[in-house]
């Protein structure tokens, strides 16, 4: 594994998650940085976003545009709430890409208490990416 000179994997310990993205910070298993009083995977602080957004919009293509709907909104990490996108299906399930795993949108409810802040159905969500030349998240000025 190569990592970065300045990363520090002696003084971390057992139980720390970082503030990003609320996984565990595992002593030698991966590089990570103290800032401040966090610690943060190394690929979190370089990386803005995840590829929730980039992972939603490629499971909604793949499927049949008007039984599905790609939602952009906020869910529950360890206490913080993040920027999230996952996508609905009409059978009342939820496609998670952080897990690229399904739940009952019940148990989404209960396991990540998503906040909606937009909703797109598959064809609003394609013209989107057409127009931006990205995945999302999208502004309200890109919106309009």
């Amino acid at each position: 594994m190569v990592s970065n000179p300045e990363s520090r994997f002696d003084d971390v310990e057992l139980g720390v998650h970082c503030a990003k993205c609320g996984r565990p910070i595992i002593r030698g298993a991966m590089p990570y940085k103290k800032v401040g009083d966090e610690y943060y995977h190394e690929w979190c602080l370089e990386n803005q976003l995840g590829t929730c957004y980039e992972d939603a919009w490629r499971f909604l293509i793949k499927q049949d545009l008007g039984e599905v709907f790609l939602i952009h909104g906020t869910v529950e990490s360890l206490g913080k709430r993040i920027g999230h996108a996952w996508v609905e299906l009409l059978t009342g399930w939820v496609w998670e890409p952080q897990t690229a795993g399904y739940f009952t949108i019940k148990d989404f409810d209960v396991a990540a208490i998503p906040l909606e802040e937009q909703r797109y159905t598959g064809e609003e969500a394609a013209i989107m990416v057409a127009r931006t030349g990205n995945m999302g998240p999208w502004s309200d000025e890109e919106r309009t």
